[in-house]
């Protein structure tokens, strides 16, 4: 099962959710990150997989690079869309209380002054990590560091996939109106999870 959900943009930086996630199992063993690119088999529905592994994951790393906060061709930012998956990846995981690693990237700032929309503003007070190419070595040691602290911290009794599996109150988790998982609708459509 995977530990750490790793979210990021494919227009942004993927090659650093790559790195991240090679690097997170290397340390927490083989398949301890989940990286959709690679975590999720092809020409089957994402979606089921995605939220199901979000829900049981121990943490979150939220890649953020230059782009992440850019606007498309049409001038429109897609933090601001309500289908956006990374919008919606974070809003889950701050729903369910997973702990969240922002990782800045390429030089990216870190998201603050109330530029994100409100769903995700709890993610500018998140401490992050800034990931630089001169101390990568040390800087993806503190972030290895932290995220063996809390798988650590999740073998005990209570863990975050007992935990989530059925939040009081609400027989799974609802995300958007759309998303319940520990149940079985997931965007509108019937799955099993």
């Amino acid at each position: 099962m995977a530990k750490v959900f790793i979210s990021y943009r494919n227009s942004d930086d993927p090659s650093a959710a790559v790195l991240l996630a090679q690097s997170i199992d290397e340390r927490l063993g083989e398949g301890a990150s989940f990286l959709d690119s690679r975590s999720i088999p092809l020409g089957v529905d994402f979606r089921p997989i995605l939220w199901g592994q979000l829900a049981k994951c121990l943490a979150m790393v939220v890649v953020v690079g230059p782009k992440w906060l850019a606007p498309d061709a049409e001038g429109k930012r897609r933090v601001d869309l309500m289908d956006d998956f990374v919008r919606q990846e974070i809003e889950l995981a701050l729903q369910i209380e997973i702990p969240i690693i922002p990782v800045l990237v390429g030089g990216a700032a870190k998201p603050s002054g109330g530029v994100l929309p409100d769903s995700l503003a709890a993610l500018e007070h998140k401490q992050y990590l800034t990931l630089r190419h001169r101390s990568a070595d040390r800087d993806l040691g503190c972030l290895l560091d932290r995220l063996d602290e809390l798988v650590l911290a999740s073998s005990g009794p209570d863990t975050r996939a007992k935990r989530s599996d059925n939040p009081a109150g609400t027989g799974g988790i609802t995300f958007n109106g759309r998303v319940r998982v520990g149940g079985d609708i997931v965007n509108g459509s019937k799955y099993v999870t």
